[in-house]
């Protein structure tokens, strides 16, 4: 991610070189995926101004240079030496402050390229007026450091230069351009004879395989720039795209909630309504309650009295069955009203002697608390009983 975040995974290769005088362009875009390289795009552009369209700018563009201005001499070793000796060597009396420099050493010999300040810090000058910001540079054949273990035939064709190839080391080289088409097989990768410097170039940055030079401070300068560059390019649009999630995802909670909360607030108005009235059912019920409960505690003390009053009346001739106090007056009805006879009570049983049953029936009718007593039923159940059910009408007022 941190890499990502620097450089992304898509690398461009420009190498720069002259052809009858004027300055050509060659393109090589490699993407990294999964640790395996893939060439996506390859052009040759002979105009800066059509060099920015071939170009992504938002990809390190890693810039090889190979124009007349750069020198390139190869040396025999004749021991070890440091990069500016070896500098000498090739190039005496070089003013070492006006050049850049860059060696590829190699177990036999060495090959170094010069090329001036000056003509270096205007050309990438040039590429940034255009919109393209240099993430490397390298002069001359010096990236082909990197790719030369995986290069299997003995010749190669560079844009510019023919390359002699032994035992996996740079062994000649002569400038030598052709309109012939070469395609080599780098570890499984097709290159064209415009894509080696390239390639090698980028495969280098990726390997940390650098070659000698003395431009580190320049090098340290261009990548820091394009990666804080792109850091913060990266980073505002990851705020802009964190913060509109943030807050369409504050929106629609926002939304959720203030649904749920007009759903409450219907709900608690509905609910209020309720409740008021089932309060207002709940005091009538209550009341109601109350009326009937007061009304069972007179009628059920009523009721014991004629009761009792009853008893005392009852031969021993007569055995009751059963007494319904206020009685129904028809059988309940689902959704209709339960009606009562409110002044009245039903009495069943059977009597052993008729002569003392009518006595009876006579005595409560003299009862101060009967109204009147009327005989429902009367049948004879034995020769010498018979079975009765009889109503009394008591007074209302005693």
């Amino acid at each position: 991610m941190l890499t990502y975040l620097k450089e992304g995974y898509s690398y461009t290769g420009l190498e720069i070189l002259e052809d009858e005088g004027h300055e050509v362009y060659l393109t090589l875009e490699v993407v990294k995926q999964k640790d395996n390289l893939i060439i996506e795009n390859r052009q040759r552009v002979e105009d800066l101004d059509a060099l920015t369209k071939a170009i992504d700018k938002q990809a390190p563009v890693f810039v090889c240079i190979n124009t007349a201005a750069v020198l390139t001499k190869r040396l025999e070793k004749s021991g070890e030496g440091s990069p500016a000796a070896l500098v000498n060597q090739a190039f005496p009396n070089l003013d070492h402050s006006n050049f850049y420099y860059q060696i590829l050493e190699q177990r036999d010999t060495s090959v170094v390229t010069i090329a001036r300040k000056e003509t270096v810090d205007t050309l990438l000058k040039r590429l940034k007026e255009q919109g393209l910001q240099a993430f490397s540079i390298a002069l001359g054949l010096s990236t082909i450091r990197s790719l030369l273990p995986y290069l299997n035939e003995p010749q190669i064709q560079t844009a510019k230069w023919q390359l002699d190839i032994q035992e996996g080391q740079l062994h000649r080289f002569s400038q030598e351009t052709t309109s012939r088409s070469y395609s080599y097989n780098v570890n499984g990768l097709s290159l064209t004879k415009n894509d080696v410097l390239s390639f090698s170039h980028i495969v280098g940055h990726l390997g940390q395989n650098v070659a000698a030079n003395n431009f580190d401070g320049l090098l340290q300068s261009i990548r820091s720039k394009f990666q804080n560059q792109r850091i913060f390019q990266k980073g505002i649009r990851f705020a802009l795209v964190f913060f509109v999630v943030l807050l369409l995802g504050n929106f629609l909670v926002y939304q959720h909630y203030f649904g749920k909360v007009g759903e409450l607030n219907t709900s608690l108005e509905a609910n209020g309504s309720h409740k008021s009235a089932l309060l207002e059912l709940t005091e009538s019920v209550q009341a109601k309650r109350e009326r009937v409960e007061m009304l069972q505690k007179s009628s059920s003390s009523t009721a014991t009295a004629y009761l009792d009053a009853l008893a005392a009346s009852l031969p021993n001739s007569v055995l009751l069955e059963g007494m319904t106090y206020q009685p129904l007056e028809k059988t309940i009805q689902k959704d209709k009203p339960i009606l009562l006879e409110a002044s009245s009570m039903t009495v069943s049983g059977i009597s052993k002697d008729s002569k003392i049953y009518s006595d009876w029936l006579e005595t409560l009718e003299e009862k101060k608390w009967v109204a009147q007593v009327e005989t429902l039923d009367f049948d004879y159940s034995s020769s010498n009983a018979s079975q009765f059910t009889i109503k009394i009408d008591i007074h209302v007022s005693r």
